[in-house]
């Protein structure tokens, strides 16, 4: 009756049988036993907010599936904890930060911030045996995540209460300031 079950007891064979309901015909004003409400985050996306500082203490390896082990310094590291602490977008949004190269240290040169012989001496001076140079657009560049609804982000990410989506630059910094035009970009952008 209340979108459960019809249950029977057929008699004098005393079987009971069960037949779900097609649809809710009526709500209960009483239900017996409420649906508890769904967690709002699980376990896991309520743990992801915690930092625990042996992850960025002392030098870090990293083994990578396509090269080979990666090592990150604790001065590295520690630069890179503040960056993020301050200026990054939160971080259960940041599924991918696209490849860059390591900028070599700003030239003496006046009027430039790099020049390619102080550049070629850093990266030989930090153990770099080989370096690609190549022609590149220097354009803004940004990953999107765009979700179908506001609870998406909270089921895939832990994300609660920031909108369907987020613009975020390269390095993982919001891309728009204003987050009414960022989330009119993310409408559009859902939208076609």
């Amino acid at each position: 009756m209340y979108g459960g079950k019809l249950t029977a007891l057929r008699y004098p064979e005393k079987e009971m049988l069960s037949i779900p309901a097609k649809r809710t015909y009526a709500q209960s004003a009483r239900p017996f036993l409420p649906e508890p409400p769904p967690p709002v985050l699980s376990a896991q996306h309520q743990n992801d907010d915690l930092l625990d500082m042996e992850d960025v203490l002392g030098n870090r390896i990293v083994s990578t599936r396509l090269c080979s082990n990666v090592t990150i310094r604790e001065e590295n590291a520690t630069a890179a904890l503040e960056v993020m602490s301050r200026f990054a977008t939160k971080p259960k949004w940041l599924i991918y930060l696209p490849p860059t190269m390591s900028p070599s240290e700003t030239t003496q040169e006046p009027g430039l911030l790099e020049h390619p012989a102080e550049a070629f001496a850093y990266y030989r001076h930090e153990g770099v045996p080989k370096v690609v140079c190549e022609e590149k657009h220097m354009g803004s560049r940004a990953v999107v995540i765009v979700c179908r609804d506001e609870d998406s982000p909270r089921k895939r990410f832990g994300v609660v209460g920031e909108g369907p989506g987020v613009c975020y630059t390269r390095t993982g910094r919001r891309f728009f300031d204003d987050r009414k035009l960022e989330s009119e970009f993310l409408s559009g952008i859902r939208s076609a």
